[in-house]
């Protein structure tokens, strides 16, 4: 296969593992008027009828996961100026493109990883039927951002 089909279909997979990653992030932290750990916690009393107690459990681990997002997130931006300036600067394929991207889809990989064992360290503080609900709303959302239906 000739290096610009190769570099073509490279950054097609990068894309598309890059809105899956931020589908699955952007669904549990919405975007709101309020801090994103406000919007979560307000998204999940208003989807999944989160007690005080729950709440309680949750907080912890909210927190762990927006500091591991925060920081998988500053290494997709840099590695994504990174791949700007390697494209900008080479001219094509090259050893530093290459890295960049391998670099990003490492990055996203890892935060579509942590994502998922968020949600099921969430699932274990929650009743069988809110985490039931909790895993429902997040293979819809799976499947929205494939086209598939529910």
């Amino acid at each position: 296969m000739k290096k610009p089909v190769q570099l073509v279909l490279v950054l097609v997979v990068v894309a598309l593992v890059a809105m899956g990653a931020c589908l699955l992030t952007r669904y549990f932290i919405p975007i709101g008027r309020h801090d994103k750990s406000e919007s979560a916690h307000y998204w999940m009393h208003e989807q999944l009828g989160i007690t005080a107690e729950q709440k309680k459990s949750l907080d912890s681990i909210e927190h762990r996961y927006a500091e591991r997002r925060a920081q998988l997130t500053q290494t997709i931006r840099q590695a994504n100026t990174e791949l700007a300036t390697a494209i900008f600067e080479d001219k094509g394929a090259s050893h530093r493109v290459n890295a960049a991207i391998e670099k990003i889809h490492a990055a996203q990989g890892e935060l579509q990883r942590v994502t998922i064992a968020h949600v099921f360290e969430m699932k274990a503080v929650l009743s069988p039927e809110q985490g039931d609900k909790l895993l429902k709303l997040t293979a819809e959302a799976l499947k929205s951002e494939t086209g598939e239906s529910h």
